[in-house]
């Protein structure tokens, strides 16, 4: 006599990561410039011109002012 066939959970689909969230804020530490921080959230240094239109107040002669926190824009 068979035993009657044991119904399987159906297979669920790994859960999709959470779209990335914007804009971001970065507190700039010694040493960054713009284009280091275009080149760490948006992976190509030649974008630094977005976070400069987004921070012109916290920006000194070209650097980011150390300790000031910048809003980081979607690329």
């Amino acid at each position: 006599r068979e035993r009657p066939a044991v119904p399987r959970e159906a297979a669920r689909p790994a859960p999709r990561p959470a779209p990335p969230v914007w804009p971001k804020r970065h507190t700039v530490v010694g040493g960054e410039t713009l284009r280091t921080l275009a080149k760490l959230y948006y992976a190509d240094a030649n974008l630094w011109e977005r976070i400069y239109d987004a921070n012109r107040d916290k920006v000194d002669r070209g650097l980011p002012v150390e300790g000031a926190t910048l809003v980081i824009p979607a690329p």
